[in-house]
């Protein structure tokens, strides 16, 4: 970041913040994503800059939702559900297929941590579903494992283990451990809802 701000490159710099505020969120550390996140969502709002960044300010928009799932960790979630919707629009605006996975996967998993799972489940179904259409294997796991949660904890659990099983299998079979630990957490809270214990 030190050396992107130096070379005062807009796209360099976009893209760097995008990329420390997501590992940031993959440590936990909330506050800190959001600090970086949020210079990047101001930065976008200006034209000036848009323009500079070129191309890169698509991929660097991705920022906004990576920014409302950070609240939705810290429960600052009007401030979320805002941005979110911001971030549905924008994603429908450009039509970006990661975008709106990513769009309405944080909004999806923002109600989900609120507990409002009636609100949870539909913005988690359509990621999903555009995951799959768009073949983001990427992000399947993330989104499936979201949407299965939503699944058990509404009473849903025939959908939600073959959902959830599928989300840790795809990432173990991705060695893709981002969240792994919280998509094991899920399945095990859905099996123990279902009444197997032992698994």
């Amino acid at each position: 970041l030190a050396l992107a701000s130096a070379c005062e490159q807009a796209a360099l710099q976009a893209d760097v913040h995008l990329h420390l505020g997501q590992a940031y969120h993959a440590r936990g550390h909330y506050h800190k994503a959001v600090e970086v996140l949020a210079w990047n969502v101001e930065a976008l709002a200006d034209p000036a800059f848009r323009d500079q960044a070129g191309p890169a300010a698509l991929f660097s928009s991705h920022s906004l939702p990576w920014w409302v799932w950070c609240l939705g960790e810290l429960g600052a979630f009007p401030e979320g559900l805002a941005h979110g919707q911001e971030a549905i629009r924008l994603a429908e605006t450009v039509g970006h297929p990661y975008g709106l996975v990513a769009a309405y996967g944080s909004v999806g998993l923002l109600y989900l941590r609120k507990g409002e799972l009636d609100k949870a489940v539909p913005p988690l179904e359509r990621s999903l579903a555009l995951c799959r259409s768009a073949d983001i294997l990427l992000m399947f796991p993330t989104v499936a494992s979201s949407l299965g949660a939503g699944y058990a904890l509404s009473g849903r659990r025939a959908a939600a283990l073959p959902l959830l099983e599928q989300a840790v299998a795809q990432a173990a079979a991705m060695h893709l451990m981002l969240y792994h630990a919280l998509a094991v957490a899920s399945l095990s809270e859905a099996y123990l809802l279902a009444d197997d214990v032992e698994q």
